[in-house]
């Protein structure tokens, strides 16, 4: 017992554990306030307004990835090797580089969302949908710039401002995003969900504040050493090398939202077409999409954090980014200590994945009809079925999360991109022909299975580079 105790305490003291628990317990906070927060929302706004609220996510969530979502990683591990070589005036450059880049291109995607806002909800189906598009897009400008103080604190291995100013996000947007709908209650069902959104972007904007104050006034000092020391590097090198970081990044963490934006377009459209009407479609759309990928998505984020923690401590342990090089003495060590901590991180998501998935599989009713006492009976139904079917999707794709950082952290940055790119492709044409052949829970169900062929093959790819 004494020896299983020792072990614990060893694992548990390793920093990358550190980092990955700080960002679980963070995560773990922020979606119990985010599933708090929906309950809640539902109930005022019905399955209906629920369903318009969940049209936006998809392509909001794409245009930060292609803004941001790919900034603190690709940061961390640029700024981790920095930190090994004592470069810190690269990092504060480098800083400088991405604030301005990345921030124009986040005003840029901000500006278009709003002026092609009524075409793209036109487009998923209800036009409706357009205020809410309006009122989320200045959140893509401030999350482009909130990224990059994260990216850098991260590569400083130091997760709490990530995880602290997550919180502070989930708050501002709990507190306003359930007021402004209640106030604002006699001014239809759209503009209801219109002010929801904007508690989303006031809860952007207050979470860059504090990030930006703690980062000036409490920083560590070696980031505050980067900030006045000098450095010959040109600013272009800079931008190219980050963008070469961040690009196959981005095109890992893409492919997944990308497929949800597109169902956002299949699935009302594709229950239209087999006859439903319109309102019928955004509640089905709704309970999938704003009940179901909500609560399953609670595991599944506390199981990639751990996979962004990995990221800085392996590529500072492994600079030359290739373990398959060379099979020397030294290699082989350090292949294995990459391996040990790879073990380490699937031993977290174990824990998290696996006791989530059984629980949402075997107490679906009992978890819809105590969360969502106003929804239609049907719908309850509904909700619960898609539950189960889902759950299998938690273990999945948390490892396929894990999986696609490990690879990244050692350099192989294409070949997450790559299966992903494969398998969802093939996931969205089967899916969407079981949807208009045999309805919405065999689309759930075909997903489930191809998601499961993804984490196998990234699982197959990692043993052949270890072994």
């Amino acid at each position: 017992m004494q020896s299983i105790l020792s072990s614990i305490k060893a694992f548990l003291s390793k920093g990358v554990v550190k980092g990955a628990l700080v960002l679980c317990i963070s995560a773990l906070i922020c979606k119990f306030i985010g599933i708090f927060y929906r309950i809640p929302l539902t109930n005022i706004i019905d399955a209906a307004g629920i369903g318009l609220y969940q049209l936006v996510f998809p392509i909001y969530s794409l245009l930060l990835i292609l803004s941001s979502n790919a900034l603190p990683v690709a940061i961390s591990k640029i700024v981790s090797q920095k930190i090994k070589e004592q470069d810190f005036s690269y990092i504060a450059k480098l800083k400088k580089v991405a604030i301005i880049f990345f921030g124009l291109f986040g005003f840029v995607l901000t500006v278009l969302l709003m002026l092609f806002a009524k075409q793209i909800s036109s487009l998923q189906g209800n036009e409706s949908a357009y205020i809410g598009y309006i009122a989320i897009a200045p959140s893509v400008f401030l999350v482009s710039i909130l990224s990059v103080y994260r990216g850098i604190f991260q590569g400083f291995k130091d997760m709490k401002p990530t995880g602290y100013s997550q919180v502070i996000e989930q708050v501002v947007k709990l507190v306003l995003g359930l007021f402004l709908p209640i106030y604002f209650s006699s001014y239809g069902l759209a503009f209801q969900v219109g002010m929801a959104l904007v508690g989303v972007t006031i809860s952007e904007f207050i979470a860059l504040i504090y990030i930006i104050v703690l980062f000036y006034f409490f920083k560590k000092t070696k980031i505050k050493t980067g900030i006045i020391s000098l450095n010959n590097a040109k600013y272009k090198d800079l931008l190219k090398v980050l963008l070469k970081t961040t690009f196959p990044i981005m095109l890992a963490n893409c492919i997944i939202p990308l497929c949800v934006v597109i169902e956002s377009f299949l699935i009302i459209n594709g229950l239209v077409y087999v006859g439903y009407n319109i309102l019928y479609a955004t509640q089905v759309y709704g309970v999938y999409s704003g009940v179901v990928t909500t609560l399953i998505n609670v595991p599944i984020v506390l199981a990639s954090s751990i996979g962004v923690a990995l990221v800085p401590h392996i590529s500072a342990e492994n600079k030359s980014n290739d373990v398959t090089v060379n099979r020397s003495k030294d290699n082989k060590e350090k292949s294995s200590a990459l391996y040990q901590s790879f073990n380490n991180c699937v031993k977290l998501g174990l824990i998290i994945a696996i006791p989530s998935a059984l629980f949402f599989c075997f107490f679906s009713f009992f978890i819809i009809r105590l969360l969502y006492p106003t929804l239609e009976f049907e719908l309850q139904n509904l909700s619960a079925l898609l539950l189960i079917f889902s759950s299998i999707n938690i273990v999945s794709l948390s490892f396929t999360y894990i999986c696609s950082s490990y690879l990244q952290a050692l350099g192989n940055l294409y070949e997450p991109v790559i299966c992903m790119s494969i398998m969802n492709f093939l996931r969205l044409i089967i899916s969407f022909i079981a949807l208009i052949e045999f309805g919405i829970l065999s689309f759930i169900a075909f997903s489930a299975f191809v998601y499961i062929c993804q984490m196998m093959t990234l699982i197959s790819s990692i043993k052949k580079k270890i072994e």
